[in-house]
């Protein structure tokens, strides 16, 4: 469950050709030195001196700038800049400690009745919060430097900060004056493959404050949603109905109700009957945030879906509101999938054709002669299939990252990244 900074190209190597010419010795012409190529870390030079390498996190509220680095480089490489960061974190760890347990403890007041299993949770995690600070070292050591520190940053691509993250992940040595292309070969002989293996440092970060009052009633409406306080609505334009819950019976809740709401338009569409103007994007927010409220949820789930007829096209937007004040609610997450409705899915079109709420409107549609009208739409609704699926899994990774900790970084960097 991140903004990032200003991304740079993949360094490049330099090849420095040596002078042959007898002419140049006697002209004084130096044969010119190999330069050493960029480390793959991001470095952060300071105004008064020294560097700190490592990764970017991404930027405080008041601008200041928030890195990782690895705790035993930065004291070996830079003490003095180390003692100075170490008394920072000790003084940051207890303030951190303090405000999270103040605010789980209001957290665990406010709470109804039928939120038992939020509520031994948070109990638990109250109970972490009030003990005493066991001042463990951990791998990283996190930085907090103003702007005004700040004399240069030299920042990566996303493919190069993944390298580093693995680097960290399997503490290759000496990691902060590897190239790239040297870090590559280090995790290739420890059987990675860069591109494809992802890094996931993020337990391995220290604790985090909390700068922003909106991105903490945003995981604590994430936790709740996770902890079995649930609210999922689906639809099209302002059409909206609640998804069928896990382990509920099949049917008009669920992908199969959603796709029998949409094949009526699409088979009406597709054979010409405008049905008007579209609905405008926010108009279902506020038919969202009516339901939520009547079902005593701060967080709700929302997937519509929409056909793009004129670019061949199916498109669902999954969204994620939130209550940010007690009257006003915002996006907490989104994502904006698109799939070609041209494309043939045999197996999801198989589903389609033998589902007993969909078979009679496709057997009406036949009844017209209008089967190159069927067979769109059938492709369209198999494209809406594949898009749910792949919305559920980016939302399950999503509150998997973003429940993780309540101390973690904040959840726009998760989104961002």
């Amino acid at each position: 469950m991140k903004t990032n900074p200003v991304l740079h190209g993949p360094c490049t190597m330099i090849l420095v050709l040596g002078a042959s010419l007898l002419g140049n010795q006697t002209l004084g012409a130096q044969i010119p030195k190999p330069q050493n190529p960029s480390p793959a870390a991001e470095v952060v030079q300071l105004i008064q001196g020294g560097q700190i390498r490592g990764l970017i996190l991404g930027r405080s509220p008041k601008g200041a700038l928030w890195m990782a680095t690895q705790r035993q480089w930065l004291k070996k490489s830079k003490p003095e800049l180390f003692a100075k960061f170490e008394i920072e974190e000790t003084e940051r760890n207890k303030k951190i400690r303090a405000d999270l347990a103040g605010r789980v403890k209001n957290w665990l007041d406010s709470l109804q009745e039928d939120q038992e299993g939020l509520k031994s949770w948070l109990k638990d995690e109250l109970k972490i919060w009030q003990a005493e600070d066991p001042a463990k070292s951990g791998q990283l050591m996190l930085v907090s430097i103003k702007p005004a520190q700040i004399k240069k940053v030299d920042s990566r691509s996303a493919p190069i900060r993944q390298l580093v993250m693995l680097g960290i992940q399997e503490r290759v040595e000496g990691l902060e004056e590897r190239s790239a292309l040297e870090l590559m070969k280090d995790l290739k002989s420890l059987g990675l493959e860069p591109g494809r293996d992802r890094a996931n440092i993020l337990d391995r970060l220290p604790p985090f404050p909390i700068e922003d009052e909106t991105d903490w009633i945003a995981r604590k409406a994430l936790m709740t949603f996770q902890m079995g306080k649930v609210l999922q609505l689906q639809g099209s334009g302002d059409f909206l109905v609640e998804q069928a819950r896990p382990g509920a019976e099949k049917g008009a809740n669920g992908i199969e109700g959603l796709l029998t709401q949409m094949l009526p338009k699409l088979l009406t569409k597709a054979l010409g009957d405008i049905l008007g103007e579209p609905t405008p994007a926010a108009a279902w927010q506020p038919k969202a945030i009516q339901m939520a409220e009547a079902a005593r949820v701060d967080m709700v789930r929302v997937i519509r879906v929409e056909p793009d007829l004129v670019n061949r096209r199916m498109v669902v937007e999954d969204t994620i509101l939130g209550r940010i004040t007690p009257r006003r609610w915002g996006v907490v997450w989104q994502t904006r999938l698109l799939a070609d409705g041209n494309q043939a899915r045999p197996a999801a079109e198989a589903i389609i054709k033998s589902d007993p709420q969909i078979a009679p409107l496709l057997k009406a549609a036949a009844a017209l002669g209008a089967d190159a009208q069927i067979n769109e739409a059938i492709r369209f609704g198999a494209a809406t299939m594949e898009l749910q699926q792949e919305a559920n899994q980016k939302f399950g990774q999503f509150l998997k990252l973003s429940t993780k900790r309540l101390d973690g970084i904040p959840l726009k960097w998760l989104m961002d990244g």
